[in-house]
C-alpha cells in the first residue's frame, strides 16, 4: 500500500511536470499493489498530461473499479472523459464525485470545464462560482472563469478574474499570458507587454511567457526586444511553433529572408507538413528568387489545407513570379471564393489579369485595395466621397497620389482628360509628394497642386486615388493614353551634364530602386552589371542613382567615361534635367524609367523574371511608353544574360 509520503511525491512530480519520474513511481507501487485506487488515479493523470488519453481512460476506470466510492477517482475519470470528448459521461462522473464529497472544490472546477466544453456557459459559470465559495483563492478556478468570461465578451470581468489568479499564484504563467492576450486584443499593447514581462520574471523557464512577451514587443514596434524574446523562447523549446513563426514574421518584416530560411527549415525537420511553416518558407524563397521550390511548397500547402484561403494566395504569388499568370488567376480566385471578406484576395487578382492584358477586369479588381487595411493612404478614408467617374458640376475633385513615384508618373497622364469627364465648372485639385511636385506641375488639366502636409487646408467634395483613373476611364490596351511627352522639364531647372569630346552615346543609368520596396531584391541589380559596359569606347555613363545605393559607383569614378550626378539630384526635376541631356536611359524598374518614358526619352527598362503587371507578358515594348524597350530576364535572377544583350545593342548603336 502506498504511503501518504509516496503519494505526495508523485503529486509533486506531476505538479513540476516530471511525468517520467511520476510514472516510474506509480509503476513501482502498482507492481506491489495492482489495485491501489489512488496510484491508478495518479497514473491516469500522468497519461493525460502526456497526451495519452486512451491510456488515461484505462487507468481511470481501473481506479474507480478498485474503489467506486472514492470522490477523487470519480473526479479524475471526469477530467479524462472531458479530454476524450465524452462530455455527457464526464458530467455524470463529476456530479457523482460532488455527491460523494460535498464541498469538493476541484470537482466543481472540472465540472465547470465539462460544461464549458459542452457549450453550456451558464452552467459552467455556476460551477466555477460554487468552487470559489468553497475556496475563494483557488487560482485555477479564477483562471478558468476568466477564460469563460472572455469568451462571453465580458472583458472587464475576465481581466479581474485573471488578475486575481496571478495575485494568489504569482507564478501562474497561463494566467499572465491570458491577461496579456486580452489586453492586447483591446489595443492596450503597452499594458499587455507589461503583464507578459511579469510572466517572464515569474517563470523565466516558460516558453509561453517569452512568446507572449515577444508578441507584445513586436506589436509595439520594439523589434530588437521581440527578437531577443523569441530567441530566448527557442532556447527553451527549439521547436516551439509560436516562437518560430513569430521570429520568422519579424525577420520577414525586416527583409532578412536569408536568416528566416534556416529557422523555417529547422522547423520542417520536426514538422514536415506544418502549413504555416511551409507558407512562410514559400514566401521567403519567393523574396529571394527561388520560385521553383516556392511553387512546390505552396502547392503542398494547398493539398494539406485545401480550404485555407491564404495557402491559395501564397500559391498565386509564387505562380505569378514564375510568369504563369493564368495559374495565378485560378489560385487567387480560389482564395477569394474561400474568403470573400478579405479584400487582399480580390486585389491580388488584378496583377495577373492586367499582366494578361485583360485591363477592364484588372482595373475592376484593383479597386479592392480601397478596402484593404494597412494601406498608407494620404487621406483618412479612400471609400468616403469617392468619385464615380461622372460630371460633378461646380464641386471640387481631389486627385491624390498613392504607392510609389513611378505610379504617379505613369498615371498622371490622365489629368488632361479629366476636365471632359468632370465638367468645365469643376475644380480639380491634385495632392502629390514634394519630390515630384514640380514635374507634376508641368502636366495640364488641373487647377491646384498641394502637398500631403497641407491636406487639412484643402476643401474638397469628392476624391479619387490617381491609380483608380484607368478604371474610371475604362482603359483597354487599345485606349491607353500614350501621347508623349505629357510631362516637361520645369523652368529654371538645369543640372549641367559635361560630355567628353569622344562621346558618341551618352547614357544615364540607375541600378537600384527604393530599398524598402517589397520586391527590391529581385528588381534591383548590382552596380557590377553596369560596370561590364564601361569599357565600350564612345559611350559615356552618367549615374542618376540616388539613395543609399548611390555610393556603389565610387570604385568606377576614376574612369573618364563614368560620372556620378547623384549629389546634384534632390528631386525628380533635377533627374529629368540630366535625362534631357543624354541620348539614352537604362535602368531597372523604378521611377527613373517612368520619368524618361513620360518625357519621351529613349529608355531601356531592365525587368526581373516575373516582373510587374504593367509591363504585360513577354513583350519587348510598352503600350504605356512608345520610346521604351523592355529587356527581360529569361531565367530568374540572371542579369548577366540581360546585360550581354544590352552590350550587343550598344555596340550596334556605336557602330
Amino acid at each position: 500500500m502506498a504511503t501518504r509520503a509516496t503519494l505526495a511525491r508523485i503529486e509533486d512530480c506531476l505538479e513540476r511536470g516530471d511525468l517520467a519520474r511520476a510514472q516510474k513511481m506509480c509503476r513501482q507501487v502498482l507492481a506491489r499493489d495492482s489495485r491501489n485506487a489512488q496510484v491508478l488515479r495518479l497514473l491516469a493523470l500522468v497519461s493525460l498530461r502526456a497526451g495519452r488519453v486512451d491510456e488515461a481512460l484505462e487507468h481511470a476506470y481501473a481506479s474507480v473499479t478498485a474503489d467506486d466510492t472514492d470522490a477523487a477517482c470519480r473526479d479524475t475519470i471526469g477530467q479524462v472523459l472531458t479530454a476524450a470528448g465524452q462530455l455527457g459521461k464526464a458530467i455524470l462522473e463529476l456530479q457523482r464525485a460532488i455527491e460523494l464529497r460535498p464541498g469538493f472544490a476541484q470537482a466543481h472546477l472540472h465540472l465547470g470545464d465539462a460544461y464549458a466544453a459542452s457549450r453550456s456557459p451558464a452552467a459552467a459559470e455556476d460551477e466555477y462560482r460554487a468552487a470559489l465559495k468553497i475556496w475563494p483563492d483557488y487560482p485555477e478556478v479564477h483562471f478558468a472563469l476568466g477564460r469563460l468570461l472572455h469568451a462571453e465578451g465580458r472583458s472587464a470581468e475576465a481581466i479581474a478574474a485573471f488578475e486575481t489568479a496571478v495575485r494568489v499564484k504569482p507564478n501562474f504563467v497561463d494566467a499572465y499570458v491570458a491577461l496579456s492576450g486580452i489586453r492586447a486584443s483591446e489595443g492596450d499593447h503597452a499594458g499587455a507587454s507589461e503583464v507578459a514581462q511579469k510572466a517572464t520574471e515569474a517563470a523565466p523557464g516558460s516558453v509561453q511567457a517569452w512568446s507572449a512577451f515577444a508578441r507584445t514587443c513586436h506589436a509595439l514596434g520594439r523589434r530588437d526586444d521581440a527578437e531577443r524574446a523569441f530567441r530566448r523562447g527557442l532556447e527553451l523549446v527549439p521547436d516551439h511553433g509560436g516562437c518560430l513563426l513569430g521570429l520568422v514574421a519579424l525577420l520577414e518584416q525586416s527583409l532578412r529572408f536569408e536568416e528566416a530560411i534556416p529557422v523555417l527549415r529547422h522547423a520542417l525537420t520536426r514538422a514536415p507538413d506544418h502549413p504555416e511553416v511551409l507558407k512562410a518558407l514559400a514566401r521567403a524563397l519567393l523574396a529571394l528568387g527561388d520560385v521553383r521550390e516556392g511553387v512546390r511548397l505552396a502547392q503542398r500547402v494547398t493539398e494539406l489545407t485545401p480550404r485555407d484561403a491564404d495557402a491559395h494566395y501564397v500559391l498565386g504569388n509564387v505562380q505569378l513570379r514564375m510568369q504563369r499568370p493564368a495559374d495565378a488567376v485560378a489560385a487567387y480566385r480560389r482564395a477569394y471564393a474561400l474568403a470573400p471578406q478579405v479584400p487582399k484576395a480580390r486585389f491580388a487578382l488584378a496583377s495577373p489579369l492586367l499582366m494578361l492584358g485583360e485591363l477592364p477586369a484588372g482595373w475592376d479588381t484593383y479597386e479592392a485595395r480601397l478596402a484593404m487595411p494597412g494601406v498608407p493612404w494620404k487621406i483618412a478614408n479612400p471609400l468616403e466621397r469617392l468619385w464615380d467617374g461622372g460630371e460633378i458640376g461646380k464641386r471640387t475633385l481631389l486627385v491624390h497620389t498613392e504607392q510609389g513615384l513611378g505610379d504617379t508618373l505613369q498615371f498622371i497622364r490622365y489629368l488632361p482628360f479629366l476636365r471632359s469627364r468632370v465638367g468645365p465648372d469643376a475644380h480639380i485639385a491634385v495632392l502629390c509628394e514634394p519630390p515630384i511636385a514640380s514635374v507634376v506641375g508641368t502636366v495640364v488639366g488641373y487647377d491646384s497642386l498641394h502637398s500631403p502636409e497641407k491636406l487639412g487646408d484643402i476643401e474638397y467634395d469628392l476624391q479619387v486615388p490617381l491609380v483608380s483613373l484607368p478604371h474610371r476611364f475604362g482603359t483597354t490596351l487599345e485606349t491607353i493614353p500614350a501621347q508623349i511627352p505629357y510631362i516637361n522639364l520645369p523652368q529654371g531647372v538645369n543640372v549641367r551634364v559635361d560630355h567628353t569630346a569622344h562621346t558618341r552615346l551618352a547614357v544615364a543609368f540607375a541600378w537600384a530602386g527604393r530599398p524598402t520596396h517589397s520586391d527590391d531584391r529581385m528588381r534591383s541589380c548590382a552596380i557590377e552589371c553596369f560596370a561590364s559596359l564601361f569599357d565600350l569606347a564612345g559611350a559615356q555613363f552618367f549615374s542618376i542613382q540616388v539613395g543609399p545605393r548611390a555610393a556603389d559607383i565610387e570604385p568606377w569614378l576614376a574612369r573618364p567615361n563614368v560620372t556620378s550626378m547623384s549629389a546634384q539630384l534632390t528631386d525628380l526635376a533635377q533627374t529629368l534635367s540630366v535625362i534631357d541631356q543624354v541620348d539614352l536611359v537604362i535602368a531597372v524598374d523604378t521611377s527613373v524609367v517612368h520619368l524618361a518614358g513620360a518625357y519621351g526619352k529613349p529608355v531601356w527598362t531592365l525587368l526581373a523574371y516575373g516582373g510587374e503587371w504593367r509591363w504585360l507578358l513577354e513583350r519587348e515594348d510598352s503600350p504605356w511608353y512608345p520610346t521604351m524597350r523592355l529587356f527581360r530576364q529569361r531565367t530568374p535572377g540572371d542579369w548577366d544574360e540581360v546585360f550581354g544583350r544590352i552590350r550587343a545593342e550598344i555596340q550596334r548603336m556605336l557602330a
